[in-house]
């Protein structure tokens, strides 16, 4: 399947590469545009895999809401990968990413210039939680204070709130970012 890969224009890749494990192969797009509400990976890299079940998979990964009618944002590489890594269960070694250090995102239907600038200023405040990173979730009640595991589904600073989700869970739920890698349940 490799040759078929490399007629469709993927560049040539060492015979050691592949004997040394490697699955895929994924090169980012300068700026890319939101073909749904939702962004997959699709969206924002071109793949390539000789398993066609894990491309499959790597196509499908969501990355986030598109964002709204008339603003593009910026997502960085070493963000995609972290996002992704855990979700497809490969390790740094088996995937090569290829491209520039980011993407620009254009909402749905927006032509966007490679040279665009995200129309969002950058947040002044530092992050205290990642999105792709796992958090500590507090939930108090009175006296009883639960923890739990939660990954975060939003960057956010002390104060904010961002969107999480417990492991195996499908549904979502807000937090407010307390600390570093610490987000608690709005009172």
């Amino acid at each position: 399947m490799w040759p078929l890969l490399l007629a469709l224009g993927m560049p040539s890749v060492e015979a050691g590469e592949l004997d040394g494990g490697l699955l895929l192969r994924v090169r980012l797009k300068p700026v890319a545009e939101a073909r749904q509400t939702q962004v997959t990976l699709d969206d924002l890299a071109n793949l390539y895999s000789a398993d066609l079940n894990l491309l499959r998979r790597a196509m499908a990964i969501p990355m986030g809401r598109a964002p709204e009618p008339g603003t593009t944002l910026t997502v960085r590489s070493e963000h995609i990968w972290r996002w992704i890594a855990p979700r497809l269960g490969v390790g740094s070694d088996n995937v090569v990413f290829e491209g520039p250090a980011s993407v620009v995102v254009a909402a749905p239907g927006i032509a966007v210039h490679a040279h665009a600038q995200p129309s969002k200023p950058p947040a002044t405040e530092p992050r205290a939680v990642v999105r792709g990173d796992w958090a500590t979730l507090t939930a108090q009640s009175g006296p009883l204070t639960l923890e739990s595991r939660v990954e975060v589904l939003e960057d956010g600073a002390v104060g904010h709130l961002v969107r999480v989700r417990r492991p195996n869970a499908g549904d979502t739920m807000q937090a407010r970012v307390s600390g570093p890698g610490r987000v608690e349940m709005p009172q």
